[in-house]
């Protein structure tokens, strides 16, 4: 792990979401950028599996899906307007069977969600080595894909963000245009969100499934940890 890198959760969302908690995965000196057959075959069978097993079910009744939808009821936000990553990503597998083929990065972190039902995320820390999980300020901007002009979030909102570069909108709903990751990132960061009385066992299970995964095709320098409300900065 590059000693620079750091990733925080503000106090205020441990004011409001004791339980939140975020896996989190690094993975330095990435030496397989290229298109990864093992990993397209892994996407491929979380589609297939979740599209059996979730398409003709009621995805808000899902236990690991029902618990963003309370958690954003209760900033506010209307789920069916702006639903979780997990929930999104889930729908439109249930629904059209596959997901945009991105990059090996991407991809994992895709399937990483689809297998596991909890958010995942992907960002490139050559590009932005301190993230924070906070409530957004008037200073900050967000670029949504396809714009060429950023938005302002909401004051308070939820968001993932490096300085006033907020990376995902509304917590887990959506990254920004800033955050894609190419195939030239060298450091990868995967952020897995849940919480403690719900997706627990989830969370640890989707950290080890990624760290194992980028061991034995991105590098073996791979670092791993738990964000609470005990140990709220990455050390």
């Amino acid at each position: 792990m590059q000693p620079s890198t750091t990733f925080s959760v503000a106090p205020e969302i441990f004011d409001r979401f004791p339980d939140y908690i975020v896996g989190w995965v690094i993975v330095s000196d990435r030496q397989n950028s290229a298109e990864n057959t093992a990993i397209s075959a892994l996407l491929s069978g979380a589609e297939d599996r979740a599209q059996l097993l979730y398409a003709e079910r009621d995805l808000k009744e899902e236990p690991a899906i029902a618990v963003w939808r309370r958690a954003f009821s209760t900033l506010g936000w209307s789920a069916s307007k702006y639903p979780s990553s997990v929930e999104a990503i889930l729908k439109r597998v249930s629904r059209r069977g596959t997901l945009p083929r991105v990059n090996t990065a991407v991809d994992l972190a895709n399937a990483a969600t689809l297998l596991y039902l909890v958010p995942v995320g992907c960002h490139n820390l050559d590009l932005v080595p301190t993230l924070q999980v906070r409530p957004a300020v008037a200073t900050d901007d967000f670029l949504p894909m396809g714009e060429v002009e950023p938005e302002k979030p909401l004051p308070g909102e939820f968001v993932y963000a490096a300085g006033n570069s907020v990376r995902t909108r509304r917590w887990v709903w959506r990254q920004s245009r800033d955050a894609l990751v190419g195939t030239d990132a060298n450091t990868l960061f995967f952020p897995v969100d849940g919480f403690s009385s719900v997706t627990h066992s989830r969370v640890e299970a989707a950290t080890e499934f990624l760290a194992s995964v980028c061991r034995e095709h991105f590098s073996p320098d791979v670092t791993t940890g738990l964000i609470s409300r005990d140990q709220t900065a990455m050390l």
